[in-house]
């Protein structure tokens, strides 16, 4: 698999070289979108970034220097995530859930006339809106299966028990395999 993942990126960079090379740079010319990470095979671009910046589905850092390293090492951790909840099998939500999800959601973006644009700028559509929130759900379910409450939730609890995910997350970054090509 590594070799696989070599070979794709030479492939890539090969590719990317011979374009550049039969072409006359243009100063105008802007980097439309990017390759940031690959984790498990599976592609994490610059887009993907600004998709979950822009609709809200991430807290943006305080700095602008870290927004990027740090909504690209989300990407990469729920990556890695949703590999062990796809390897577990865990159910879609019900359709109802992702319904109040994106309900709520539009809500926070100040309806739907404002997020259309934005789904146009991140180049989403509403279907792959609610994937991300269909794919956060089943991850809140695998989550509340393997590192239940015991009791009705009291900080200290819920602050044991983030360090338990949290823990179990950086297991899981330290045996992947991640090649990070930008931040």
């Amino acid at each position: 698999t590594i070799v696989k993942r070599l070979l794709f990126l030479i492939g890539l960079w090969a590719v990317t070289i011979a374009l550049l090379g039969h072409r006359q740079p243009l100063r105008s010319q802007a980097l439309i979108d990017s390759v940031l990470a690959v984790v498990e095979g599976y592609v994490i671009m610059s887009s993907d970034v600004r998709a979950f910046l822009a609709l809200g589905l991430v807290e943006s850092p305080q700095t602008s220097d870290s927004i990027r390293s740090g909504v690209l090492t989300m990407l990469i951790r729920r990556r890695l995530v949703l590999d062990e909840v796809d390897r577990y099998a865990v159910d879609d939500p019900p359709a109802v859930e992702v319904a109040e999800r994106m309900k709520s959601l539009i809500e926070r973006l100040g309806g739907q006339s404002s997020l259309n644009p934005v789904l146009a700028a991140v180049g989403y559509t509403e279907g792959d809106l609610e994937q991300v929130l269909r794919d956060d759900l089943r991850v809140s379910t695998y989550l509340s299966g393997r590192f239940p409450l015991v009791t009705a939730s009291t900080t200290e609890e819920a602050m044991v028990r983030q360090g338990l995910i949290d823990a179990w997350i950086a297991s899981l970054v330290n045996r992947a395999d991640v090649i990070r090509l930008g931040s």
